[in-house]
């Protein structure tokens, strides 16, 4: 009974460190504000604009497709004041099957993998999607972003989501255990 038991903590423990290697990475987390102009592309205004030409982040500053990052917290706290590169994109019709680097800052890069338009009227366009963020000092972290323009300018929001930390697979080691010693307790019965 003891080998039994035994056996089932080794198994528990060797299984913890598996499932928790990749959890000792750092996770991206927090939220990044973004402002930049834009055109409709595919039409002539916002009401039938079938996609997003990014300009220069300002009228007059002179590179096309960028941004700046005018809020940020957590991962993304060093990168307010930067300014980064966007990608135009088609919303209509939505090519799925090809995610795409949506936008660079800083070591940071979005690789969009959804969109779905969920206001698009004669006066505003709002996109949200969800896609994957990466960093040499990160873990690649899955995240969401919201797109919102008028015929003003646009406004761009990003947060990440977090993946499980070491407290979490802990946890889930514990349970392992648990299991182990019911197993051994019902072999024993």
């Amino acid at each position: 009974m003891k080998k039994t038991i035994l056996k089932g903590l080794a198994f528990a423990c060797t299984a913890t460190l598996l499932l928790a290697g990749t959890s000792f990475a750092l996770p991206i987390e927090g939220g990044l504000g973004m402002i930049g102009t834009w055109a409709p592309t595919g039409g002539t205004s916002v009401a039938d604009a079938t996609g997003i030409d990014f300009g220069p982040w300002y009228v007059g500053y002179f590179d096309d497709n960028t941004f700046f990052v005018n809020s940020g917290d957590g991962s993304f706290s060093t990168l307010i004041g930067q300014v980064g590169t966007i990608n135009n994109f088609t919303f209509d019709p939505v090519d799925a099957d090809t995610p795409f680097e949506l936008w660079t800052i800083g070591g940071f890069a979005f690789e969009m993998t959804s969109l779905e338009v969920t206001t698009h009227s004669n006066v505003a366009i709002v996109i949200e999607g969800q896609g994957d963020m990466s960093s040499a000092s990160f873990d690649t972290t899955p995240g969401t972003w919201i797109f919102s323009a008028n015929a003003a300018g646009t406004q761009f929001n990003w947060s990440a989501s977090t993946v499980p930390e070491p407290a979490t697979m802990l946890l889930f080691g514990t349970g392992l255990v648990g299991l182990a010693g019911i197993g051994a307790r019902r072999k024993k019965d």
